[in-house]
């Protein structure tokens, strides 16, 4: 019978993890060994162990020299890809300033501008192009307008159901005033003729104004009465005596 193959999985136990790891250690260093002298290679191996001890190998007995190598040669790598970057990049640039460049061009032909340059394909796809905008204008607009008809119609439905209620409310607030009963002094005063009689401790200081004033007025003429006729009984005492006197 053949030999069983170990499956590749962590060892639980602790001392058989330690004397497998040792086994196989030796095993990494003789190849990288027998590696490094059949092709001619630098071979750099270094092991950590789960404890963290180190152990390392080099084929050339200079473990920095190779570290430095590789190092210099990640840095050229990373050089080299940095590099790759800028040039793609800089054919991003140069793609994306062509296509800004055709859509200027673009709407330029739109507007009615440089269409000496274009062929009469060219101008019929232009042309096609601005039947097709053409069309989504209006039928966007014609859309717009409709949905504005709408609000409206649903404002003024409103604005009607709100009239209707308020006519409603005010009905109500009539018919209820009408249908309460009024009060007696209120029922009388509303019965009641408008004209009234002056009352008499209103109209007694008019009058007894008005006597007194037409006093006046009789006593101003007796007294001009009296004067006219002693002044016409003097006249005519001085005719007489005019008479008298020339006889």
């Amino acid at each position: 019978m053949g030999r069983s193959k170990i499956e590749i999985k962590k060892i639980q136990n602790a001392t058989n993890r330690s004397v497998t790891f040792s086994k196989r250690r030796g095993g990494v260093l003789k190849k990288a060994h027998e590696l490094s002298v059949l092709c001619d290679a630098q071979v750099a191996l270094i092991i950590f162990s789960s404890s963290g001890k180190l152990f390392e190998y080099s084929s050339t007995g200079d473990m920095k020299e190779i570290l430095r190598r590789y190092l210099s040669y990640l840095d050229g790598l990373q050089f080299d890809i940095n590099t790759n970057d800028t040039n793609v990049q800089n054919n991003g640039e140069a793609v994306l300033r062509q296509e800004l460049e055709q859509c200027i061009r673009s709407k330029r032909h739109m507007l009615g501008e440089d269409l000496c340059s274009l062929t009469v394909h060219d101008l019929q796809q232009l042309e096609e192009k601005l039947d097709i905008a053409l069309k989504r204008t209006r039928e966007k607009l014609d859309q717009l307008h409709r949905d504005e008809i709408s609000t409206l119609s649903k404002q003024t439905s409103g604005l009607m159901e709100e009239n209707l209620l308020l006519k409603r409310k005010i009905a109500d607030i009539l018919a209820r005033i009408q249908s309460e009963p009024r009060p007696a002094v209120i029922t009388n005063l509303i019965a009641a003729p408008k004209t009234r009689e002056p009352l008499r401790s209103e109209t007694a200081p008019l009058l007894q104004l008005r006597r007194s004033h037409e006093n006046l007025r009789g006593t101003e003429n007796l007294e001009t009465s009296l004067q006219l006729g002693l002044y016409a009984h003097q006249q005519s005492n001085r005719q007489l005596g005019r008479q008298e006197s020339s006889v």
